[in-house]
């Protein structure tokens, strides 16, 4: 039934199975499994319980006898020290990684992110419930992020003698709010929206593996697009945390009115310039320009090729009508429509010719 029960309640916490361990191993007397307990649950209360009473000695025999189990346990145990690998494991969890991509990229065996992953963040058979997985995974992270930058500025002393709650230097972390404590929401959040190629860039700061400069000419080209990606990875986080108050607020208004200019600049009717310019293009290139004797084979045998020489030109519904085996009513009595025949001016004419032309 308890099975039954997380499996779905929309309230389940990630590290519902861990939970369960320790309400069993935290009683006194120490409660047994029972049925509904399934093998991961089984196997790490037996686990936990021999690592208790162990000695350091032990312990050391209990990692070669279960080492995904040990690791998992002892990644658990010493997150304060370990914070930055548990958010690149979970991230890559969120991204629907395996567990030998996730343990090759780490160097560690997979068992453990499998053990990890059951035990502390089993979200892999959830992860197309978005609802569920913002609202248990996501949000919690912020909020942990939030509680730890709040208890990271009560212990410092203050940098100004200004009591107002919404002045921004109230804020003070020990170090970058970016990495710390803010590194794990944010990477959780491009991980699970942004997909793999999203979460490499985050990970890896903004650099790229295997662009490197090949020469001193590369050198200068290669730090100028350094400074402009690491500048837009740095952008990319701080937009999913800077406060938003009475200082700032009007100057955020200030640059989505700049944003919302630029693309009406760079836009026609939705469409970016750039690829209005290339349609255009396409369409040209794909046109039989002709005239003269070329344009004559081009039509000849077509419908339209009566009216080529015909007194009056067609129009450009009519054309398309008439390609397509269909001849519109506007066309009815074209063919008996004639030029006046040619005549000679009279002198009075020249002149008023020779005097526009002179004018």
């Amino acid at each position: 039934m308890q099975v039954r029960f997380h499996r779905f309640s929309p309230f389940r916490p990630p590290g519902w199975r861990f939970d369960r361990v320790l309400q069993m191993i935290d009683n006194t007397p120490v409660k047994r499994c029972v049925k509904s307990d399934d093998e991961y649950v089984r196997r790490f209360r037996e686990f936990v319980l021999r690592y208790r009473s162990a000695d350091q000695a032990t312990r050391e025999q209990l990692a070669w006898r279960d080492l995904g189990v040990f690791l998992a346990y002892q990644l658990y145990s010493e997150q304060q020290v370990n914070n930055r690998m548990i958010t690149i494991i979970e991230s890559r969890i969120l991204n629907g990684c395996t567990d030998q991509v996730i343990a090759d990229e780490l160097g560690t065996r997979p068992e453990m992110i499998r053990w990890y992953s059951a035990m502390f963040f089993d979200v892999r058979g959830r992860l197309k419930n978005t609802g569920w997985i913002v609202d248990r995974v996501l949000m919690p992270a912020y909020e942990a992020a939030i509680n730890a930058g709040l208890d990271q500025t009560m212990n410092q002393p203050q940098r100004n003698n200004n009591n107002d709650p919404d002045n921004p230097q109230m804020m003070t972390f020990s170090r970058s709010p970016l990495s710390e404590p803010f590194f794990d929401p944010t990477t959780k959040m491009f991980a699970y929206f942004g997909g793999p190629a999203v979460l490499d860039y985050i990970l890896q700061c903004g650099f790229h593996k295997g662009v490197i400069a090949q020469g001193k000419d590369d050198v200068a080209p290669w730090l100028d697009n350094h400074t402009f990606t690491r500048l837009k990875h740095r952008s990319a986080m701080a937009a999913q945390n800077f406060e938003v108050n009475r200082f700032n607020v009007m100057d955020l208004f200030q640059v989505h009115i700049q944003i919302k200019t630029m693309e009406q600049a760079a836009a026609g009717d939705g469409v970016p310039q750039s690829q209005l310019l290339s349609n255009i293009a396409a369409t040209l290139k794909g046109l039989n320009w002709a005239v003269g004797e070329k344009g004559r084979k081009l039509i000849t045998g077509k419908p339209v090729e009566r009216y080529d020489d015909a007194a009056a030109e067609l129009r450009t519904h009519e054309m398309l009508e008439l390609s397509s085996g269909r001849k519109p009513r506007t066309m009815d009595g074209i063919e008996k429509l004639a030029l006046p025949a040619p005549r000679k001016p009279t002198g009075q004419e020249d002149q008023h010719a020779d005097a526009q032309q002179g004018s």
